[in-house]
């Protein structure tokens, strides 16, 4: 799933150990912009729902949890 969206190396520049450092990929970075836009979609849908929720029922209505 997440193959070809992050490339990996090991950084021994600095004295200790290695480390691994990672950095997404020009495909990582434009499948990160397509899924941001879906989740502004998502909110949008949620926004959209939430007000005609709050259109019915009283803002101030308690929820109990089941």
């Amino acid at each position: 799933m997440l193959k070809g969206l992050v490339s990996s190396a090991w950084d021994t520049s600095n004295p200790g150990p290695a480390r691994r450092v990672y950095q997404i990929t020009n495909v990582g970075l434009e499948r990160l912009h397509i899924w941001a836009v879906e989740v502004y979609d998502v909110r949008r849908q949620l926004d959209e729902f939430l007000a005609e929720y709050e259109a019915y029922f009283p803002k101030n209505r308690s929820v109990e949890h089941v």
